[in-house]
């Protein structure tokens, strides 16, 4: 969603459609759910449950709602007994109305892109009320550049392949804690993402 591609493609390609990629479209609220969640858990004392189970379990908060368990009760060494990750969830929620409020956003936008529903997510953009805190940010560039983000849903195109094999360069260049030589970083990147996966399917053969 930067400006710079958002406004220069149309010039340069009158009749293409922009796309803003679904992966950036969740990366986006989640990274601002992550900060309002962080900044709700420092309200709150080190020692209490609510404290414990956002700080070590946050990752069940940007699952999606119908996947987490309602039923059954499972032990959470974070809190220290047996409860089910929607109660806990909703415990959590309740220390701050605009935390439950960005977490219900965050939610809508993410079913919306799942199911693909255009305009479950339009509706979601733009009934959309500041909140005070981090999503508000998002929810302002989703909306500012809603058609883009909309075709999203509507086609089919996405660049998730290239983010996994950006993913991966980066991955090669932490471990060895970066390169000197360009070659060899260019080597290591073609024997992890050629060499070895050749050698795979001829031992599979």
């Amino acid at each position: 969603m930067n400006a710079g591609y958002v406004h220069l493609v149309p010039r340069l390609f009158p009749n293409a459609k922009v796309v803003v990629d679904r992966f950036h479209i969740v990366q986006m609220v989640s990274t601002a759910l992550n900060m309002v969640r962080v900044h709700v858990m420092k309200t709150v004392p080190k020692t209490s449950t609510e404290y414990r189970f956002m700080k070590r379990e946050w990752k069940v908060f940007l699952k999606r709602f119908e996947e987490l368990d309602a039923v059954n009760t499972v032990y959470h060494a974070s809190v220290g007994y047996f409860d089910t990750v929607v109660n806990l969830i909703s415990k959590c929620l309740d220390l701050d109305p605009a935390f439950r409020a960005a977490y219900e956003a965050y939610q809508s936008v993410l079913t919306a892109v799942k199911k693909r529903d255009v305009m479950a997510l339009e509706e979601t953009l733009m009934t959309y009320k500041a909140l005070g805190n981090r999503m508000d940010q998002s929810m302002k560039s989703l909306r500012k550049y809603r058609y883009q983000v909309l075709n999203a849903l509507r086609y089919d195109y996405s660049n998730g392949f290239l983010e996994g094999i950006n993913s991966q360069i980066k991955k090669i260049k932490n471990t060895a804690y970066g390169y000197q030589n360009w070659s060899n970083f260019i080597n290591r990147i073609f024997l992890e993402r050629v060499w070895f996966k050749l050698s795979k399917r001829k031992l599979a053969a």
